[in-house]
């Protein structure tokens, strides 16, 4: 009988024994399966941040080749499509899931589509033009409002008797007054204020000036855009 009890003794002895070992064994299997699990989830982590910032870096350098074509002027050089720019960035912008992005893009695309960085004018291509201009505006400004052929040919004689003012008037209404303000936000490099003026203009003036004035609206519209696109590039 005590044979029988010891012999019970000693297997449940084992027994535990065998348990206690597997379980731990177990155990540790669990904690390797956790680390391991870990492990798997910073790596993607990593990998995603990875591709995320070589997206930007792309991206950055995609919009960057757009702002420095967009600043070249050369007239020497041949003009560059500003489209293939624009599909650089386009096509790394789409991985990025960003609605703000894709939405500046599709307004940026119908400005540039069929313009180069030749047609596109920059600001002192700009200030080159208007000072071209500034003759005719100032002949205009003496037309009234049906002038015939005789007006015209006055115009262009008593222009000649106005004196340049470079914007010491900056409430003046006046042909001349305009022009200066103008001229100094253009040299400024105020593009914005330089075109609000000129479209303000009145009568025979705004007609000479709209061309002008749609050419520097369309270079601050990309230009906004265009930066937009640069700042969200970086927080993205």
């Amino acid at each position: 009988m005590v044979r029988v009890e010891q012999t019970k003794q000693f297997e449940k002895l084992i027994k535990d024994s065998i348990d206690s070992e597997r379980n731990g064994r177990l155990a540790g299997l669990e904690q390797l399966n956790a680390r391991v699990k870990d492990l798997e989830e910073f790596s993607e982590t990593l990998e995603t941040q990875l591709v995320a910032n070589h997206t930007r870096s792309v991206l950055s350098k995609a919009v960057g080749n757009l702002k420095h074509v967009l600043a070249s002027s050369k007239e020497t050089d041949s003009p560059k499509l500003l489209i293939q720019y624009f599909d650089e960035i386009n096509k790394v912008a789409g991985s990025l899931n960003s609605e703000l992005l894709n939405v500046v893009l599709n307004d940026l695309k119908p400005l540039i589509v069929n313009e180069s960085n030749h047609s596109l004018l920059t600001n002192a291509q700009l200030l080159n033009k208007w000072e071209q201009l500034t003759p005719e505006l100032r002949s205009a400004s003496l037309l009234p409002p049906n002038a015939g052929l005789l007006g015209h040919l006055a115009s262009m004689v008593f222009s000649k008797l106005l004196l340049p003012v470079k914007g010491n008037k900056p409430d003046g209404k006046d042909i001349e007054s305009v022009i200066g303000r103008i001229e100094s936000a253009l040299t400024r490099g105020d593009l914005d204020v330089a075109v609000e003026e000129a479209a303000n203009l009145k009568g025979w003036p705004r007609k000479l000036a709209d061309d002008w004035v749609k050419d520097g609206r369309k270079r601050l519209e990309v230009q906004f855009l265009v930066g937009v696109v640069d700042s969200e590039t970086r927080i993205v």
